[in-house]
């Protein structure tokens, strides 16, 4: 009857063993997911930090680059990052949407970075959600002129 017991046991203890596991993974992807997210936050900030005092027809992307190149963040990796700018003239072309991609003195621009994220655990487990792939942050700054 002994025998029978400990093998009901050993049945018992794989059974619970593997949704505790998978429960495990779920909750550290989460946590990576959610740092890489507040790591992305940081890089926005230091990247747009300098672009508040830009020169003429400077290639504000470019140096935003470079101050990225020359950080070193943790669970980001810098070379992967994509940086987009859209520079606007008055708040009124904000407000419609109607930028222009290139720097000409304007007073408004709108930096986005995007970081593909991949899942640690299992491969291809958030291809099916957009947002589970591609991290996105905006931000929005007023340059000011020297």
């Amino acid at each position: 009857m002994t025998r029978r017991q400990q093998g009901n046991i050993s049945i018992e203890f794989i059974v619970t063993l593997l949704p505790f596991f998978v429960m495990v993974l779920v909750v550290i992807e989460t946590c990576r997911f959610m740092m890489t997210g507040s790591m992305l936050d940081v890089v926005l900030a230091t990247a747009t930090r300098k672009t508040v005092h830009v020169e003429d027809r400077e290639n504000v992307v470019e140096s935003m680059r470079a101050v990225l190149d020359a950080q070193t963040f943790p669970l980001v990796d810098s070379s992967r990052l994509q940086i987009e700018a859209i520079y606007y003239d008055s708040l009124e072309s904000l407000k419609k949407n109607a930028g222009s991609s290139t720097y000409i003195q304007q007073p408004f621009a709108e930096y986005q970075v995007s970081y593909p994220y991949q899942v640690l655990f299992v491969e291809g487990w958030g291809d099916g959600f957009e947002r589970l792939t591609k991290l996105e942050r905006k931000i929005l700054v007023a340059h000011e002129r020297n």
